[in-house]
């Protein structure tokens, strides 16, 4: 049996993941920095000015950007220009430094990762593009720029704290990508089962669609597999939406899609076939039965309804016709054709009755027989 799923799906959007990634990326940013200005500052003395100071720069960057995306005040035009600025204090830090010896350099193998991971391919490509130039022009005009006035001793010191934080910032990049690589990979995975889903399903009954049921059809084995298919026909349904409305006839469709999972809870396929025209498919062995008759006669006392509804009766019935897989056929076609004559004829016998394809045998009187009796 195909059983609605109720569990729901919940797909974030773009902007929000983006918003999420740009606040962690904000805090972590914000105490790297901090640790690299300390670290600076202990190493290097008086000489980290230029260091300090573009360690503040990306303070106040963070801040702003933080806010900005914790109130999505254009969060993500925010970031791109957060970005660009940072990099233009990095260049400006390594010109004044004395070249690639820049004791911020190693920030700028950050850059693409973040454009990467909180903006668009495109950024990313741009950001590539402007650390080359920016590198390239440091490299061809080295010799123009000032000689270092450190020893070698605080020079290393100093570039390989920078070098370890900035490999942490880029192992912590990575990772968020890869997470949150992995984890829309998992809510397109549930999209998917998700349209899976509703593609075989009714919407409004849960029970399969027509679509399920040609599915179903189509793999049933001759050899195998011996199934009893029964057609449903609700009678007076129209009349039911005409005078009551579209909700109370959803309300009777519901109605009668819980009963026949509560008689047929261990049927091979439950569908609705569209408006009121319901399908049943149940094992003809585990029905215990060589005929159908007795499980189309409880089909139609089940699903037959009898209730108020604004101070009015409102009485509904139910038409069944049924067909055997694969004795009167294994053409699924003509299977459906076969139960949907005995549906016909059931409801030009008079409606609330049942009628199969098999060879007869007397029906016992239905509820709406002995009613019409008394």
């Amino acid at each position: 049996m195909i059983s609605l799923d109720s569990g729901v799906t919940r797909i974030h959007s773009k902007e929000n993941r983006q918003r999420q990634r740009l606040m962690r990326l904000y805090v972590f940013a914000m105490i790297v920095n901090l640790v690299i200005g300390v670290s600076q500052g202990v190493a290097l003395g008086g000489a980290a000015i230029l260091a300090l100071v573009v360690c503040g720069i990306v303070s106040v960057i963070c801040i702003i950007g933080f806010m900005c995306a914790h109130y999505g005040w254009h969060a993500i035009a925010v970031a791109r220009i957060g970005l660009y600025v940072t990099m233009l204090a990095v260049f400006w830090e390594i010109s004044l430094s004395g070249g690639m010896g820049g004791y911020v350099a190693p920030i700028l193998t950050l850059m693409p990762l973040m454009s990467a991971l909180v903006l668009s391919a495109r950024d990313t490509i741009v950001f590539i593009m402007f650390s080359m130039i920016g590198i390239g022009a440091l490299c061809l005009y080295n010799e123009a720029l000032p000689v270092f006035l450190i020893d070698a001793d605080t020079y290393f010191l100093g570039n390989s704290l920078t070098i370890m934080w900035a490999t942490v910032g880029v192992g912590f990049v990575a990772f968020m990508m890869v997470r949150d690589g992995d984890a829309i990979e998992v809510q397109l995975q549930r999209l998917v089962e998700l349209q899976t889903h509703f593609a075989l399903h009714d919407s409004l009954t849960g029970l399969g669609n027509r679509a399920a049921v040609n599915g179903f059809l189509d793999k049933l084995d001759p050899n195998k597999d011996h199934v009893n298919l029964f057609l449903i026909d609700l009678d007076g349904f129209k009349q039911v939406n005409d005078q009551f409305g579209h909700a109370a006839g959803d309300d009777v469709l519901v109605t009668v899609a819980e009963r026949m999972k509560k008689i047929a809870g261990n049927a091979r396929l439950l569908a609705r076939l569209g408006g009121d025209e319901f399908l049943i498919a149940v094992d003809a062995p585990a029905s215990n039965m060589s005929h159908p008759f007795s499980f189309g006669h409880r089909l139609v006392e089940a699903l037959s309804i009898s209730k108020q509804q604004g101070g009015v009766e409102l009485t509904i019935t139910a038409s069944v016709g049924s067909a055997q897989f694969p004795t009167d056929s294994t053409s699924t076609s003509e299977l459906l054709s076969k139960a949907d004559t005995a549906l016909y004829v059931a409801k030009k016998a008079g409606k609330g009755r049942y009628v199969s394809s098999r060879p007869k045998r007397p029906a016992p009187k239905t509820w709406i027989d002995k009613r019409a009796a008394s």
